[in-house]
This record gives structure tokens, sequence and C-alpha cells, in this order.
């Protein structure tokens, strides 16, 4: 379990890019997630989540398409995208694409956001 969590975290500080990183361990999971802009105006998103008792694990990776604006002393950011997800539990596995968007509000152009990131596979 260490060792994916060192890997994991080598690999993130080779990013030349500026993005976010988050890792949680417990005694039986970890967790993993990386948001980094694309090219252009657009985040990619990877995430694991993977239990090694029950050999359960979760997948994804996406791409958001953003834009900002700006209404009188605040800021708005918005974007639309997709997250590819593939799970593995109790001896079964699912392949889904999911459609959502972001919208976060930056109350005084500050630092610290209110926002939601919904995102749902459309009914087939």
């Amino acid at each position: 379990m260490r060792w994916i969590a060192f890997a994991v975290l080598v690999a993130a500080s080779f990013s030349a890019t500026a993005g976010s990183v988050d890792v949680n361990l417990s005694n039986d999971t970890i967790e993993a997630k990386y948001q980094g802009p694309a090219s252009g105006a657009a985040d990619w998103t990877f995430g694991a989540l993977y239990n090694r008792d029950q050999k359960d694990y979760a997948l994804n990776i996406g791409v958001l398409a953003t834009g900002d604006t700006s209404a009188g002393s605040s800021r708005f950011e918005g974007g639309v995208g997709g997250k590819l997800y593939t799970v593995h539990v109790a001896d079964s596995s699912v392949v889904a694409l999911a459609l959502g968007g972001q919208v976060r509000w930056f109350p005084g152009n500050g630092s610290v956001a209110l926002g939601v990131t919904p995102f749902s596979r459309p009914r087939s």
C-alpha cells in the first residue's frame, strides 16, 4: 500500500504545470485524485480508488472545458465536460461515460469558492 502512495506522489512531483493532488490512505484503501490544466481553457482530472481486501477499484478520467466572467466584485467560473468511469466490485465490472459541468462562485473575487460539479450518465 505504501509503495502505491509513494508512486502517486512521485508521479505528481514531475508535473510541470500547476495542479492539485489529493491522496487519502487508510488501512485497506487508497484514493488518489489529480486535477490540472490541459492545453487551452480545459482541466484534466484523473482519479483512482482501490481496496486491497476486496480487490475492488474505481478509476476515472475526465476533461472539463472552463471559462470565467465577473459580475460586480465577484467572479464566476463555469464549464462543461465528460468523465469516463470504470468500476470493479464483487467480481463484476461496469464502464460508463458521464456528462456534466461545473459552476463556481468566488465572492469578492477571493481565493475561496462555493461550487457544484454534477455529472450524470445518460440513461439508455
